[in-house]
């Protein structure tokens, strides 16, 4: 880009269900890059244009400074479709939401959970964006043993059982 601190960051988009580990994903990446995590939830930013677009910038500023990680977490509204007959402070909000992305200069994870709602700008300002669906059986079964092991079960006393947990419709987050 030919813009001056335009583009300069990594804008990842986390979707799918609750507790499925889209936060994980972001704790496991600030902890193999040895950095601190800034979380930030939606009510944190407001959701007037101005007040947004100056809580953004300040935040970006301070991940800047402590070279941190941003999550901002269920980030579906400020992402939704702008509509032309749609309410028009929405519709600015999205816009300066957008804008901001261009402008993060460090790593940013937000996670969302209605990726087909998305506006369509904000796909091209999004470098990865990763999809999570809820775990399979097998999934789960894995997940009870890694859990159980790491509670310090002996496997020996767990396998039958995993089996039949891992049938229950249960998410990561309920399995922890």
């Amino acid at each position: 880009d030919f813009v001056q601190g335009k583009g300069l960051g990594l804008v990842v988009n986390l979707h799918g269900p609750p507790g499925v580990g889209k936060t994980l994903t972001a704790e496991a990446t600030s902890e193999v890059t040895e950095s601190p995590l800034y979380i930030v939830g939606t009510s944190n930013l407001g959701t007037e244009p101005y007040a947004l677009d100056q809580n953004l910038r300040e935040i970006f500023v301070l991940a800047y400074r402590w070279k941190a990680i941003v999550v901002i977490d269920e980030a579906d509204i400020f992402l939704e479709k702008r509509d032309s007959n749609d309410d028009v402070e929405r519709n600015a909000t999205v816009a300066v939401f957008l804008r901001q992305l261009e402008y993060c200069p460090g790593i940013l994870f937000f996670t969302t959970s209605r990726a087909s709602v998305f506006d369509e700008a904000m796909m091209s300002r999004v470098h990865v964006s990763l999809s999570y669906t809820q775990p399979d059986a097998t999934a789960r079964a894995n997940l009870w043993t890694v859990f159980l092991t790491k509670a310090d079960i002996p496997l020996e006393s767990i396998e039958r059982h995993v089996v039949e947990l891992s049938q229950l419709p249960l998410t990561g987050r309920d399995i922890k």
